[in-house]
């Protein structure tokens, strides 16, 4: 009689321990079921973004951010030299040409562009055709810096 008494207090233990172990799995699935519908719909708003940002040229990208922070002959960073004048001057075109052409030095065209404004930077002009790629850097509310290549 002992050893019944024994086996219906091991059984109980494992059928409640088995009651929460399934309670405890139903609310992890029902919670990254409900954790998966809200991240769906956040990349679906940004979708456009996330895109934009995944077929972005890192290394142009690298390569512009580069240019902004290096020192004109003055002494001064062209960031700073841009956002106060809202123009390049001729020294920062010979350096943004040193620089873009070393490392697109594949024959691209290349242009810079001041809040719409293009200065070449190679002597092979850009046309309506072939494949461009962009980057640009807002400077402030109104202004905007942006590389060209294109090849």
């Amino acid at each position: 009689m002992q050893c019944k008494k024994a086996q219906v207090a091991e059984t109980t233990t494992w059928v409640v321990a088995t009651v929460i172990i399934i309670f405890i799995l139903v609310v992890s699935v029902y919670a990254s079921s409900g954790l998966s519908k809200a991240v769906k719909s956040v990349n679906s708003r940004d979708s456009a973004a996330f895109l934009k940002e995944k077929n972005a040229d890192l290394l142009l990208k690298q390569s512009l951010f580069g240019f902004l922070k290096t020192k004109n002959p003055e002494g001064k960073i062209i960031y700073l030299d841009i956002l106060e004048k809202n123009q390049i001057t001729d020294e920062e075109k010979n350096l943004a040409k040193i620089v873009f052409t070393n490392i697109n030095s594949n024959g691209n065209a290349i242009a810079i562009s001041i809040n719409k404004i293009q200065s070449l930077l190679t002597e092979k002009k850009l046309s309506a055709i072939g494949n461009k790629r962009s980057e640009t850097i807002k400077i402030n509310a109104n202004s905007e810096i942006k590389i060209i290549v294109q090849n």
